[in-house]
């Protein structure tokens, strides 16, 4: 609306301005001049008004042949230039050379059309999981667009999952703006040295110039305030979406402001400043009619603002804006001005310029959707690396706790303290089921029931051992107090949750299914035990003392104590109870306690635990999942990498976290620059080269054909007067320069082409990269010099002089400016490679004057602001390829070390089929499992704290872990209870080989571990070992806290061994003897005598049990059926069996 009002403002300055008035100060004109010559003249005088330059017209310094002068070229600026051109055929017909030059043109083309069919791309491979293989294998010079499938044909540039489109611009809406923040802030500073160059010019004239001073003034302040706008927001994360628009919007006005009065000068007042002024450049634009829209200067300008525009459109799928602005905003206004002003000496100058800013608007809009085009492509992989990770967090989540999960990546210990926590056990009563298989199955059902209902009450789920359920409240960070002050109150809210899922638990019981559970509060630590299967465990007399409230309660009871009493909030006062015993009282008897007091949690099944207010969110509970774990992922990747350099500025603020490989080895959070430079060669530099470099040929060769045309058009071969120019006074020699560089620039594109498919390319990295930077210099000059050649000298010559072709022909500086942004635009480079490129349009710019280019003073601030552009693309390309390596990184660390970690939480081929959905139940008909436990441990932790527990249970098991990667043994470690370590093997997917041999030198080894620990301790500690062999099953329970378990009566039978064995001995049972004799033998054993024998010579410390009974510690007895016949003891050397 604005822009339309300022339109009509103008064509109502043009009316008034056709009224000359009758100012004694106007212009006169000659009697003999026509009607038309009044008009001009009224026209004159209103711009004299506009300008307020009326006085200058009786400056004393002005003579008469001044101001005839004037009058003469404010008529010519208001008549259109003649387009009259001769027939090219009829002129070509004319050179005696013409069929040669034509043929050499010809003959460039068809050579680099044929490069084309050159490319073979190669066959696309698997996906690699480290990137920087996969860069390896993408390190294809002749790679094609075959792997931009998920895109949709066509310039909409979108997706074709709308979920991944919705992704990408979330993810790179604010990025793009941000980027294209530092270019509009680039261009913002560019224009303020302009206008600084437009005030220095008004210095330099006499008179009254108060007006366009203070404009220029204004000018300089609005972009200094747009300069340090733009640098405030991109400092942000992007989410300034209108202030963004707007300053966009402003530029897109600006530009074409910039070149009219009062910022720019009008062709009328340009020629009465030639005569007051005294700066040579404002002589060269007068007489070149640099004015307007349509000027030299202004045309140049604008290529920069069509060649910035795409890239600062956030999205690519705005193409359309450029073009939309060029067809309506230049043209209108171009026409709008000639019509106001009546300055028609440009107008038919405007098809040539528009047809060479769409040109450049093409060439910015294709540079534009090759790199979205990229971008998009490395979105998939990094979405996909990074969607990869989420799966495994999932899984992850699905066996620790959250807060745990960053530090047990970077192998931090954990044993964390809690002075408050209340912990819930709950075992399924008389649970005897037969079938493991169908053990299985019923355990996964209620324990994955007691999952929802702890996850929806916000209970932490600890783990589940055979039929035993256990959780807490307070043991999160989430679930600590505020403050100090309202520890009490904080954790009565968290006994009012863990009494209502406790409540929510007891209604699964029937009549058949009976629970008992036991709860209890006190302080704990929590920690993590083991290197292979790490466990979140928590450890001190509060869990024991939960674990015997839950052994004491009758079935379908609660039974808690006084320290959960005291603590009880008034909404649980009223469904609590004290315990009564036979004798009337309200104690129980507990093992090392005594008599202790109890109560019980008796509600009516119509109770209903008291409410807590909860936040909604308006998204869907999938989506809301989704968000917790993209959340969570990414405070994992920030713990896992650490605290990075603080040092950021604006130049190359993401390569302070790169250093060299040596300094690499004292900093892990740091990333190898040598691996970035490999990366970046293979992934930017090498992927693609030779079809980039093949279209940048063929580009080269149609414009040469072209300029041959014109050579041909304009009689190149007649000219010899060559002014300052570069080349000799020798006519032919234009056509021989022009084919000469054209033909060099082919020949070393032809040697790069070559040189791409040798192995050098790849492994000389840097000798490539700069190599290129060195060639496209040199191209650089062989297109100035070609240009020095196909432009006429006309610095002199004055723009009424000028023919149509002779202007045409002038305007070919405008090309080579776009030719130079090509050549320095078309291969990625580092931001340090591209800063070569300054120096060398610095020199151009310099030897300007010694050629035949038109290119004006303010014209070289521009095309020098276009090389910087050229290099902030280097430097925004450095800038996201590194932040983007460094999140790649963090995400490939992250996901190795999170599968080494679940590796050894549950077997490898589980996990994979875990990756692609729930994990199966597993029939193991040949299993071999060895269970060890501790022999005076627990004298030795009476007098522990938590802490020196943990520590002691981290180091003796982590030595197991030891064994289990020792190569004689390639048992998998199944699980730890308490202090009782299982392992063993078995068929796929437990483990990848099976040997009955191996478990049992396991077993053994075990206990020699164990002695060597406690002689390093100086403490009376030993292990004894039961090893069996047989049939179970093995699967996943539940849905929280998993763990890959096995069950069936096999396990039972497994324990009864390891309970049975004496200290220092590994005791198996006889299905693991006949096992070890088969595969001693390769056979089964004729008699008895045959497999004794051949199990004494495998371990000579073997013996058969002669005991009545098998007997456990604690006096209990099993008879030997139970464990399928008369056992075998395992002494560690023969010598150390005791004689009978």
């Amino acid at each position: 609306m604005k822009l339309h009002i300022w339109f009509a403002a103008l064509l109502c300055l043009g009316q008034s301005l056709r009224d000359p008035g009758e100012n004694k100060n106007e212009l006169k004109t000659d009697d003999n001049d026509t009607t038309n010559d009044t008009e001009v003249s009224a026209l004159r005088g209103g711009l004299m008004r506009m300008s307020s330059k009326m006085t200058l017209m009786n400056d004393s310094s002005l003579d008469e042949s001044d101001r005839e002068e004037i009058e003469e070229e404010v008529a010519i600026n208001h008549m259109p230039r003649s387009t009259e051109m001769p027939s090219w055929f009829e002129i070509y017909s004319q050179d005696p050379k013409g069929e040669l030059h034509m043929s050499v043109g010809f003959l460039i083309l068809i050579a680099a059309a044929l490069l084309q069919y050159t490319l073979r791309p190669k066959p696309r491979q698997e996906k690699e999981p480290n990137f920087l293989e996969q860069g390896r294998i993408e390190a294809d010079v002749d790679a094609d667009a075959s792997d931009d499938e998920e895109l949709k044909p066509g310039l909409g540039m979108r997706f074709w999952d709308d979920k991944i489109e919705e992704d990408w611009e979330q993810d790179s809406y604010p990025k793009n703006k941000q980027r294209g923040a530092v270019l509009l802030a680039l261009v913002a500073a560019g224009m303020a040295v302009d206008r600084c160059y437009a005030l220095h010019e008004l210095s330099t004239c006499r008179g009254d110039w108060f007006v366009e001073k203070v404009v220029e003034v204004i000018s300089m302040v609005i972009l200094a305030k747009v300069f340090g706008f733009l640098a405030f927001l991109q400092a942000f994360d992007g989410s300034w979406d209108v202030p963004y628009w707007a300053i966009l919007g402003f530029f897109a006005i600006f530009f074409i402001v910039a070149n009219l009065w009062p910022l720019g000068n009008s062709c009328d007042a340009l020629v009465i400043m030639s005569k007051v002024c005294t700066d040579p450049a404002i002589l060269v634009a007068a007489s070149k009619k640099d004015c307007t829209l349509q000027g030299h200067t202004a045309c140049q300008m604008l290529q920069l603002w069509v060649l910035i525009m795409p890239y600062s459109l956030p999205q690519f799928r705005r193409w359309h804006f450029t073009f939309a602005w060029l067809a309506m905003v230049y043209i209108g206004i171009s026409w709008l001005y000639a019509e106001v002003f009546q300055e028609k000496s440009h107008i038919n100058d405007l098809p040539v310029h528009f047809a060479l800013l769409v040109v450049t608007a093409v060439l910015g809009t294709m540079k534009k959707y090759f790199l979205e085009k990229g971008m998009r492509r490395h979105f998939i992989e990094d979405n996909a690396q990074r969607k990869a990770l989420e799966r495994l967090y999932t899984i992850f989540d699905g066996m620790v706790p959250k807060y745990v999960i960053p530090r047990m990546l970077t192998q931090e210990p954990i044993a964390d303290y809690r002075e408050r926590v209340t912990i819930l056990f709950v075992l399924i009563h008389d649970f005897h089921v037969e079938d493991a298989n169908a053990a299985l199955q019923f355990l996964n059902e209620y324990f994955g029931k007691m999952d929802d209902i702890c996850a929806a009450n916000k209970v932490t789920k600890i783990e589940t051992v055979s039929e035993e359920y256990v959780a807490c409240v307070g043991v999160l960070p989430e679930d600590l107090p505020p403050d100090e002050n309202s520890t009490i109150e904080h954790h009565q809210r968290l006994l009012e949750r863990l009494f209502a899922a406790a409540h929510e638990i007891r209604q699964l019981q029937s009549e058949k299914i009976k629970f008992k559970m036991g709860v209890h509060t006190g302080e704990i630590h929590a920690g993590v035990i083991g290197q292979k299967l790490p466990r979140f465990r928590l450890f001190g007399d509060t869990i024991n003392t939960s674990a015997r409230m839950m052994q004491k309660a009758a079935p379908g009871q609660l039974m808690f104590g006084e320290a959960t009493n005291n603590l009880l909030p008034n909404s649980l006062a009223s469904v609590t109870m004290p315990y009564k015993n036979k004798d009337g009282g309200d104690t129980v008897v507990m093992k090392g306690k005594g008599d202790v007091r109890v109560f019980l949690f008796e509600p009516a099944s119509s109770w209903s635990p008291p409410k807590q207010v909860e936040e909604t969110s308006s998204l869907s509970s999938g989506k809301v999942k989704e968000t917790e774990v993209k959340e969570e992922v990414d405070k994992v990747l920030r713990h896992v990498a650490g605290s990075l350099r603080e040092v950021r500025g604006w130049l190359l603020s993401e390569k302070a976290d790169f250093t060299s490989e040596d300094e690499l080895q004292q900093n892990r959070h740091m990333f190898s620059e040598a691996k970035f430079q490999e990366w970046f060669h293979n992934t930017n530099f090498v992927r693609r080269f030779r079809p980039r470099l093949h279209r940048q040929l063929l580009l080269m060769a149609v414009m040469t054909l072209f300029d041959l045309i014109h050579m041909e058009h304009t009689k190149a071969w007649e000219i010899k007067d060559k002014a300052t120019g570069m080349l000799p006074n020798i006519g032919d020699c234009r056509f021989t320069v022009l084919l000469t560089c054209r033909g060099g620039v082919l020949a070393l594109g032809l040697a790069w082409s070559y040189f791409a498919r040798t192995p050098a390319f790849l492994e000389k990295r840097m000798q490539a990269q700069w190599g290129l930077v060195a060639t496209n210099s040199v191209v650089a000059c062989l297109m100035f010099l070609s240009y020095d050649a196909l432009i006429f000298p006309q610095i002199t010559k004055r723009y009424s002089d000028m023919g149509a072709l002779e202007f045409f022909n002038q305007q070919l500086s405008l090309v080579f400016v776009l030719a130079y942004f090509i050549v320095t635009n078309t291969h990625p480079a580092l931001f340090h490679q591209s800063l070569v490129y300054i120096p060398v349009g610095t020199i151009f710019m310099l030897l300007r004057d010694r050629t035949s280019l038109y290119i004006s003073n303010i014209g070289r601030v521009v095309f020098l602001c276009t090389v910087l552009v050229s290099c902030m693309l280097a430097h925004l390309l450095e800038q996201t390829s590194r932040a983007r390596f460094k999140a790649k990184m963090r995400v490939e660390q992250t996901q190795e070390r999170v599968d080494v970690v679940l590796k050894s939480l549950m077997p490898t081929e589980v996990l994979a089929e875990m990756k692609l959905g729930p994990a199966k139940s597993h029939l193991y008909k040949q299993a071999t499992i060895a269970q060890s436990d501790l022999c005076g441990f627990t004298q030795l932790a009476s007098d522990k704290t938590p802490v020196q527990v943990v520590g002691f249970v981290r180091d003796l098991f982590g030595r197991f872990d030891d064994l289990t990667n020792d190569p004689r043994h390639r048992v998998y470690k199944v699980e730890t209870v308490g202090d009782a370590y299982i392992a063993g093997m078995a068929e796929r997917p437990l483990t990848a080989t099976k040997s009955s041999v191996e478990v049992v030198l396991f077993g053994m080894a075990m206990i020699e571990a164990t002695a060597r620990w406690a002689e390093a301790l100086g403490v009376k500690v030993t292990c004894r070992v039961g090893v069996h062999y047989g049939e179970c099953v093995g699967g996943v329970v539940g849905k929280g806290m998993q763990r890959y378990h096995l069950f069936g009566k096999f396990m039972g039978e497994v324990d009864t061994l390891e309970a049975t064995s004496r200290e220092g001995i590994t005791q198996i049972s006889k299905a693991c003897k006949e096992s070890i004799v088969e595969e001693l033998l390769g056979r089964k054993a004729s008699s008895e005598a045959e497999a004794l024998e051949a199990l004494q010579k495998e371990f000579p410390g073997a013996v058969e049990r002669t005991d009545e009974k098998l007997t456990t510690s604690k006096g209990e007895e099993h008879d030997y059926e139970e464990v399928g016949g008369r056992t075998i003891l395992i002494y560690k050397e023969k010598g150390d069996i005791p004689s009978k």
